[in-house]
């Protein structure tokens, strides 16, 4: 039986809060009334509002339960990624007339290979309402994110099928944590995306854009770390330690980058921990529990050092203190 799965479980939230650089500001009060502080696209909207990206309509909303069209998604990521719309004789596709005033957008992302257009049609087919996966797609290819190496990658969600055209473009959204599964481990490529969604999906990748090498290390931590819970909660302790090493790999990376900033020596020293955690399990396995006590002792430690460098890994580090107290007691 598994001693982690109802501890891990006990929270809807899985979202471990590693990622303290602060990118945007802008002011407390709510640019529009739809979208308060209390909403979930609050700080994407404000970011983006503030960065003249977006704008709401006419009678001050923003309406972030809107669906989006697949040209008012193009023109969101172009003028997000700083993509300018020339004018270009012909976009090639049949249902984009040169008059419309999209056309200089829908041109412009297809000369730049961001768009190809429907595979049975060939059509841009404006109109329709944009998808996850097309809107991932476009948003990685207009901000220049290379995602071959996620080709190869398998069983990326339930709903993910391996043969997926957007198989890379959903794997590498989730490695990044631009998108996450729910519980049922579903992604919903196919789902159609509010403007709040799409507001939310351009505010990660601007942080990236911004934080440069240094966030996607952090966030390539973070990622696995939530992994490894979701691992421990399977009992798939194989897989937790690859995970987890990951995680030690990539905050490593991140610690070389900038050695001083203090969350980047916070998501190294909580990797270290969840590292120890995880020895902790494996010695408790093969029932050394000299050895499972000395590494979940280690582990809490080392949670204990992350959160002095930054507070915001207090939810992780209280998780690895929790599982560390539950190995010590069956090791008594």
């Amino acid at each position: 039986m598994n001693i982690f799965s109802r501890y891990i479980f006990s929270s809807s939230l899985f979202f471990i809060s590693i990622l303290g650089l602060v990118l945007f500001s802008h002011s407390f009060a709510a640019s529009f009334p739809d979208v308060p502080s209390s909403s979930k696209y609050y700080n994407a909207v404000e970011a983006l509002a503030g960065a003249k990206i977006i704008k709401g309509y006419e009678d001050g909303t923003f309406r972030p339960d809107q669906k989006v069209n697949r040209v008012e998604a193009l023109k969101m990521i172009l003028q997000s990624a700083g993509i300018s719309s020339q004018t270009v004789s012909s976009s090639d596709f049949s249902d984009v007339l040169s008059d419309q005033w999209f056309a200089p957008f829908v041109a412009t992302a297809k000369a730049k290979g961001i768009v190809s257009g429907d595979g049975k049609t060939g059509k841009f087919l404006p109109a329709r309402e944009v998808i996850k996966a097309e809107f991932l797609k476009m948003a990685l290819l207009a901000f220049n994110h290379d995602v071959s190496k996620h080709n190869a990658r398998i069983n990326i969600a339930n709903d993910v099928s391996n043969n997926a055209w957007y198989k890379s473009f959903m794997s590498y959204s989730r490695a990044l944590l631009i998108i996450s599964p729910d519980v049922n481990n579903n992604l919903y490529p196919e789902k159609k995306l509010t403007r709040g969604e799409c507001v939310e999906i351009i505010y990660q990748l601007i942080i990236l854009q911004k934080g440069g090498n240094v966030q996607k290390y952090l966030k390539l931590t973070e990622s696995e770390l939530l992994s490894v819970l979701l691992s421990l909660s399977k009992d798939d302790i194989k897989k937790a330690r690859a995970q987890v090493d990951s995680a030690t790999f990539y905050s490593s990376l991140a610690l070389k980058e900038s050695p001083e900033t203090g969350i980047v020596k916070a998501a190294n020293e909580t990797a270290l921990a969840m590292q120890d955690l995880i020895s902790a399990y494996e010695f408790g396995l093969k029932k050394d529990y000299e050895a499972l006590r000395d590494y979940a002792n280690k582990a809490k430690e080392k949670a204990g050092i992350a959160y002095s460098y930054s507070s915001s890994t207090q939810p992780i580090g209280k998780k690895i203190k929790q599982y560390a107290d539950i190995l010590l007691r069956q090791a008594q």
